[in-house]
């Protein structure tokens, strides 16, 4: 059980490694849209990773309850907080795009980006992501003013 669990957490270090590194765009191409669609194939993949890390982790708690070393209570809270903290890098890396674009100049896109933020990730947990994209969101507004 241990050595699931290690492997789990040198995967979640390699995918923080590569996905937590969004301060600005990895690729500026030819025009923003190509910058875009770069960076969200590399979002894609965080997706994906994240994902896969989060079936390993609700792997090791199925078989934690049916040995009955937790409760149905605590595996439906193991569920939950890993749908939370899923969500939270997820929408942490579609904000860090979306300043990587404004550092860029490209504001529509970093706009549309912010806008997904806000409109995807409602619960009061994100609250904090969401501050940010509308404060972004501001920020855009202001530049696009002058």
């Amino acid at each position: 059980m241990s050595s699931i669990k290690n492997d789990i957490t040198k995967s979640i270090s390699s995918v923080e490694s590569i996905c937590g590194s969004f301060d600005r765009p990895l690729v500026k191409d030819k025009d923003c849209k190509t910058t875009l669609d770069i960076q969200n194939t590399i979002l894609g993949v965080c997706e994906a990773v994240q994902g896969s890390l989060n079936d390993e982790y609700q792997n090791l708690y199925d078989v934690k309850l049916n040995i009955g070393e937790i409760s149905d209570y605590e595996y439906e809270n193991l569920l939950n907080q890993l749908e939370l903290e899923e969500n939270t890098k997820i929408s942490t890396i579609k904000n860090k795009i979306g300043d990587g674009l404004i550092s860029v100049g490209c504001l529509s896109e970093a706009k549309n980006m912010y806008m997904n933020v806000i409109d995807t990730y409602t619960g009061s947990a994100y609250s904090a992501i969401r501050q940010h994209s509308q404060i972004k969101i501001d920020d855009i507004r202001e530049m696009e003013k002058k």
